[in-house]
């Protein structure tokens, strides 16, 4: 199979396919345990993260691997007594950071999240060639819909999820992806005219906080 895009290097690599992300990153942290005696294995990765990552363990029941929570509290604690699979989404979501693995040894194994590897969410530097990636054909379509980090900056405002629902928006709170409260994912399913619904409901929440108080805008 030719590079796709020039987003990736395929040669010489097994491509899978399947019906939605949840089961192929679930099966590769699977595979990867399996591999170890050293089990369960320690599932890591960096905030604000996909939170199938953390969920996988009570949504599978698994015992051959736990979430040990964010990458950056064991950067310096791979001995070799245990096996550690760390996601790394990149580019990020929010902030289309292009992240490398942090956790280094020879029982650190790397998931390599490429959901949005695509051109027209970021631009592509060189292709991936990573040893285990997964893409999602779903963003490039737009079956996914389109999703929006919004960030409440108000010293009131410490928990936005309220802050919004009150407004009559739902979104996803910051803790489920393991960010702070201020922060809430935005999701967009269907079409332009809910987008409009969207920026149109932001616009009134703002303009009465500025007719309340000017000074806190």
């Amino acid at each position: 199979m030719p590079s796709l895009g020039m987003q990736l290097i395929s040669e010489g690599k097994y491509i899978v396919f399947g019906s939605g992300s949840t089961q192929l990153l679930n099966a590769a942290v699977y595979a990867l345990s399996l591999n170890s005696s050293m089990s369960p294995a320690k599932v890591v990765a960096t905030a604000p993260y996909y939170s199938l990552y953390r969920g996988q363990k009570q949504l599978f029941n698994s015992r051959d691997f736990s979430y040990e929570g964010d990458t950056s509290l064991w950067k310096n604690n791979t001995n070799s007594s245990f096996r550690f699979i760390e996601f790394v989404t990149s580019p990020n979501n929010p902030d289309g950071n292009l992240n490398k693995g942090v956790l280094k040894g020879s029982d650190v194994k790397t998931i390599y999240d490429r959901a949005y590897y695509w051109p027209h969410f970021t631009a592509i530097p060189s292709p991936a060639d990573d040893d285990l990636m997964v893409f999602t054909i779903s963003k490039l379509t737009g079956h996914a819909g389109s999703r929006f980090g919004l960030k409440c900056e108000r010293q009131q405002d410490m928990n936005c999820y309220e802050t919004l629902k009150a407004a009559r928006m739902i979104g996803r709170e910051g803790s489920i992806f393991s960010a702070d409260e201020r922060y809430v994912r935005l999701s967009i399913i269907k079409s332009k005219d809910d987008f409009e619904i969207l920026t149109n409901k932001l616009r009134s929440l703002v303009a009465k906080e500025w007719e309340s108080n000017p000074a806190s805008i």
